[in-house]
């Protein structure tokens, strides 16, 4: 699965975006469609190699991924583009950083996709009162709670009825 699309790579290549479109010329939509593709094949066996198996993981994680997969592709995109190019360089340099680094994140499990996957398959719950904490209120006695700030006492006790 592509985590990006064309139109995400041409959102972030700026000026230079002009450059898929040209007829005849390369690469076009079509080649950086198939970047997209092995990008997303790396992204996938960074993934697994965390435990993790691509194919689960919601829309919400894909959508933290979109970033990472089209600075992947544009950066293997602009290679294919002549280096003389005004502002290719600095281009260059930004999308590869970012690729670089968000694939690390990933590899290290720090990444904010990675970060989603592991709180969704072992994070805490809320929990639940009554059986995280059975003696709330139960600590404080009547004659304690008599002279407690009314704003910090226990607003009830578990054995009190309501």
């Amino acid at each position: 699965m592509a985590y990006a699309a064309f139109a995400d790579v041409v959102a972030r290549a700026g000026r230079v975006a002009g450059a898929f479109s040209v007829s005849g010329k390369h690469p076009n939509q079509q080649d950086i469609e198939i970047m997209l593709a092995d990008v997303s094949v790396l992204v996938d066996a960074a993934i697994r190699s965390r435990g993790f198996d691509p194919a689960t993981i919601g829309d919400d994680v894909a959508e933290a991924l979109r970033d990472l997969v089209a600075y992947g592709a544009l950066t293997r995109a602009l290679a294919g583009i002549d280096p003389g190019a005004p502002g290719l360089s600095s281009l260059v340099t930004r999308a590869d950083a970012i690729w670089t680094s968000g694939l690390a994140a990933i590899m290290d499990g720090t990444h904010s996709a990675l970060l989603e996957l592991e709180a969704g398959s072992t994070g805490p719950s809320a929990g639940a009162l009554w059986t995280d904490d059975p003696t709330y209120g139960q600590h404080v006695s009547p004659e304690q709670r008599r002279e407690l700030n009314e704003d910090f006492a226990p607003g009830f006790a578990r054995t009190q009825k309501l």
